[in-house]
This record gives C-alpha cells, sequence and structure tokens, in this order.
C-alpha cells in the first residue's frame, strides 16, 4: 500500500508542472494578444510550478510526512491557480476551472476530508479574488469592467462554491469507494497468494507464450529451482535435463490444452530420483480462450513408501498368524507326547525346551501384532498413583523380575491425567521391565510423577547397565534389542504415548543406569 502510494504522489509531483506548462504555454501562443499586460508572470508561474514540484519531492524523499506534504500542495496549487484565474482575465477567466484539479486529486489521496479542505480553501481564494477585483485591490493586475454588479460577484462565488463542494462530494465518495474496493481486492489477493505460495504441494503456471508465470514454495523445494530465475522464462530455457519427463508433459499439456493427471519421475542435484505426482489443468477464459496452463504435483516419495510399509504390515500380520497356528498345534503335540509316553531325562529336557521355545516365539508374535495393530483409545480421568501401583504389581509377578531389585513409587499426592488404562499401563509396564533387564542382580527402580502445566510428567529411573549414545537413537526401532526381550517393548510405549497426543524422552549413560520421562495430557 505504501510502494502505491509513493508511486502515486510521484505522478502527481511531475504531472503539475507538465499540466501547468500546458495551459499556460496555450494561454501565452493564443490568447497573448488580447492582453495589454506583460507575459512575464506567465513565465514565473511556470517556473514556479517546476521549483515547487521540486521542494515537494525533496521534501516527500527526506521523509517529511506524506500527509503534510500532500496538504502543503493542496494550499500551493491553489495559489497558483488563483494568479493564473486573475492574469487570465479574472471574473472573466475560464481557468477558474482549474480550481477542480487540487479538489479532484485531493479526494484521492485524502479521501472526503482532503476533498472538503480543498473546496474550502478554493471557495475561499476565489471569493477574495472577485471582491478584490471588484473593490480594484486588484485593478493595477486586471481592472474590472464598471457595467459588474455586487449581485454578478456574489452569484459568480455562490455558484463556483457550489461547485466545488459538489465535485469534492462526489469525487470524496467515489474516492471512498474505490479505495474501499481496492483494499477489498488487496486483501483477497494477499490471501490467495499466501495460500498459493505455502501449499503443501508445488505449483507453477505456463502462459500461452510457454513463460512461467507463477511459481510457489514448495516447487521451489522440490525442483530445487529459484523463483527469481524462472519466472519470466520460457521454460524450456531454464529447465534443466534432470527435469526432462516434466519438461515433456509441459510440452504436451500446452500443445494439447487438455486437463490429465500423471505420475511422473524427477532427478534431483544429488543425483535422487523421485516420484511426482503431476495434475495438469488448462486456464481458459470465460469465452473459452486458453490463458495457459496449471501444473500441481506432489513428492509421492513418502505416499508410496507408506504404502509399500502398509502392504508389508498386512503381510507381515498375515504371516504371524499363519505362524502361530501351527506353533499351537506343535505345543499341543509335545504337551501330548510328553504326557503319554515314558520319556528319559535327558528327552524330557529336549520336550521342555520345545515347549519354552514355542512359548518365546508365541510371545513374540504376540508384541508384534500389538506394535502393528492400532486399537482405539479410550479415553477417561485416572489417578496417577493407582495405575502405577497395579503395575508394580504385574510387574513383580513376571519372570524377569529379580528378588534383588527393589521398585520405588514416589508418587504420594493424587495427581489426574487423562487416557487409555490398559494402554498406560501397558506403557509404564514395558519400560518398568527394560528397566528390571538392564539390572544384573540388585538394583532399584524409582518412579515419580508432578504437574508440568496442562501436563502430567512421569519419569522411571534406573541404575542399570545404562544405554550407550549410538544405541540411544535405535532404542525406539522394532525389534532392536542387546538384552533380553525382542525389542518391541519400547517402540510400543512411544507409539501409545504418541497417540494420547504425549511425548516420551530418555537419558542415559552407560553403568549409570537411565531416566524415562513421559509428558500427558492433565487429566
Amino acid at each position: 500500500m505504501k510502494k502505491r502510494l509513493d508511486r502515486s504522489i510521484d505522478w502527481l509531483l511531475a504531472a503539475r508542472p507538465l499540466i501547468v506548462t500546458a495551459i499556460l504555454g496555450t494561454g501565452i501562443l493564443v490568447l497573448r494578444g488580447e492582453f495589454t499586460v506583460s507575459l512575464l508572470p506567465f513565465y514565473i508561474l511556470i517556473a514556479a510550478s517546476y521549483a515547487l514540484s521540486l521542494i515537494y519531492w525533496i521534501c516527500f524523499r527526506v521523509g517529511l510526512s506524506a500527509t503534510l506534504i500532500l496538504y502543503i500542495q493542496i494550499v500551493g496549487d491553489i495559489l497558483l491557480v488563483t494568479s493564473i484565474t486573475v492574469l487570465t482575465g479574472g471574473i472573466y477567466s475560464q481557468f477558474s476551472v482549474l480550481y477542480f484539479l487540487p479538489i479532484v486529486y485531493s479526494s484521492i489521496f485524502l479521501i472526503i476530508k482532503g476533498a472538503f479542505t480543498s473546496a474550502s480553501l478554493s471557495s475561499i481564494f476565489y471569493t477574495l479574488l472577485l471582491v478584490g477585483l471588484y473593490k480594484g485591490y486588484l485593478k493595477e493586475i486586471f481592472p474590472l469592467e464598471t457595467d459588474v454588479t455586487g449581485s454578478y460577484v456574489f452569484f459568480r462565488s455562490y455558484l463556483h462554491t457550489l461547485l466545488f463542494f459538489l465535485v469534492a462530494s462526489m469525487s470524496g465518495f467515489l474516492a471512498e469507494r474505490l479505495r474501499k474496493r481496492i483494499h477489498e481486492l488487496a486483501e483477497i489477493r494477499l490471501t490467495t497468494d499466501d495460500i498459493l505460495l505455502n501449499i503443501g504441494n508445488g505449483l507453477f503456471t505456463v502462459d500461452s507464450e510457454e513463460k512461467i508465470v507463477f511459481f510457489n514454495k514448495t516447487a521451489e523445494n522440490i525442483l530445487q529451482l529459484k523463483t527469481e530465475d524462472v519466472k519470466g522464462h520460457k521454460f524450456e530455457d531454464i529447465f534443466p535435463k534432470r527435469l526432462s519427463n516434466l519438461k515433456n508433459n509441459i510440452v504436451t499439456a500446452v500443445k494439447e490444452k487438455s486437463s490429465s493427471y500423471t505420475e511422473i519421475e524427477i532427478e534431483k542435484k544429488e543425483g535422487e530420483k523421485i516420484p511426482l505426482g503431476l495434475n495438469i489443468t488448462s486456464l481458459l477464459t470465460p469465452d473459452g480462450r486458453e490463458r495457459g496452463v496449471l501444473f500441481l504435483f506432489e513428492d509421492m516419495t513418502l505416499k508410496k513408501r507408506t504404502a509399500r510399509m502398509v502392504a508389508l504390515g498386512e503381510l507381515s500380520s498375515g504371516l504371524a498368524h499363519e505362524i502361530r497356528n501351527p506353533l499351537a498345534s506343535i505345543r499341543g503335540a509335545t504337551e501330548v507326547l510328553s504326557s503319554s509316553i515314558k520319556v528319559e531325562d535327558a528327552n524330557k529336557k529336549l520336550f521342555e525346551l520345545i515347549l519354552r521355545e514355542t512359548d518365546r516365539v508365541n510371545r513374540s508374535i504376540r508384541e508384534f501384532l500389538s506394535f502393528s495393530r492400532i486399537l482405539p483409545l479410550h479415553f477417561a480421568k485416572l489417578e496417577l498413583g493407582k495405575i502405577i501401583g497395579e503395575v508394580i504389581t504385574l510387574v513383580k509377578n513376571n519372570p524377569s523380575y529379580k528378588k534383588g531389585i527393589t521398585i520405588k513409587n514416589n508418587i504420594k499426592e493424587k495427581i489426574y491425567l487423562k487416557g487409555d488404562r490398559e494402554q498406560l499401563k501397558q506403557v509404564f509396564s514395558n519400560i518398568l521391565l527394560n528397566g528390571i533387564n538392564s539390572i544384573d542382580k540388585k538394583g532399584t527402580l524409582k518412579i515419580s510423577g508432578d504437574h508440568n502445566g496442562g501436563n502430567v510428567s512421569i519419569t522411571i529411573e534406573d541404575n542399570g547397565a545404562g544405554i550407550g549414545k549410538k544405541d540411544l537413537e535405535k532404542i525406539w526401532i522394532p525389534f532392536y534389542t542387546k538384552g533380553k526381550g525382542f525389542g518391541l517393548g519400547l517402540p510400543i510405549a512411544k507409539r501409545i504415548v504418541q497417540q494420547h497426543k504425549g511425548k516420551i524422552y530418555v537419558r542415559s549413560r552407560p553403568n549409570y543406569g537411565s531416566k524415562f520421562t513421559i509428558v500427558l495430557p492433565k487429566g
């Protein structure tokens, strides 16, 4: 808006001396034979208009208030018009219509307030001019004819004043409406440009001359091209060879003027190839003429990877179920055999090994299915202390628990959180079991909780073997483990916490133990 105002004022400063030169120059050429007075004042007024425009321009550039400069210009221009009117016939001058110019431009720049200020000043100066001529104060400049009456002078003053304020009202009203429409259009354009520039998909448009008109930020990132390097240029001149597939589709779209969807592959600067989903839409005017082509595209890498992961997950889940069925048969058959026939000690150990390893594989499959299956959440207001108490009881009855391990529940006050009871119990038990597995023979686990703004913060700390820096980054990866278990406990815990819109952190040092912090919504 400020840049547009600056340009408009620059145009006004440039136009003023040119208009004065055209008007007074014409007056000098056409009317010079009708005046007995010297033409020197005309030249002085022309020079003054140039000098004033230069002074105004300097004042504007040094940072003076644009509004103040505009009001000074209005006063200066009305004085200039008054001088021209005096020199070109006084009460009979046709140049009194020039008073409308400062009224109109003041309405453009200063709306109704400026228009009425200009109309008031024009009325005052024109009336003073008429009175001065009628009373003889200006007779040395232009003598008034003796047959002009006071009533005629009053009528001229009244008519001009009426016209001045009428023009001020109309131009001010129209200028106000125009400014509102410009502001509305600017807001619409700002909103539209912001949306198009920042949407998650790449977008660019090519006009009928095959030049790129619009190029958004996502297009910059995906295609690795800068807007300033491509905008206004033909796509064939600036698209590198690595984007040849995209270039070929643009050529086809511009020729065929049709809309379509296709999937292509482009190459990044680093040599990596990425898939793009490309929507091509022909842009037409209301009467059907072609304006250009719009290209909307997205990087399909993540979607394709997700689709592969979904397919792999479905396959893995089906495979896991297929494995569980024969496992159940093997375990059942082993139990029947061990109970129906006489088994020697060596063979008895083999039967026990089969049963134990079958159970182990079955637990692994159960945990895998639990990880791959997203269960619906049933939110409720839960008391943290009670849940931790229940979890401690379950953990102490787990085969991994050792009598040399002490679990301390330091949650004394009533702390409430919001979540799914059973799934949160799984989170806490998985982390506690992880701590138990990290302790060799004797050790301690401490559990504490506190309010943290709109959340609840729970910490579970152990003094076990700890986790190395390199391994710390991998503990959330499924099946990654360096100890007992299957490496699914912590990934499952993290996923459940994320489903609860919470966060989980871990700090650990080898030989000093680990500290897990879970942040969950307050109940």
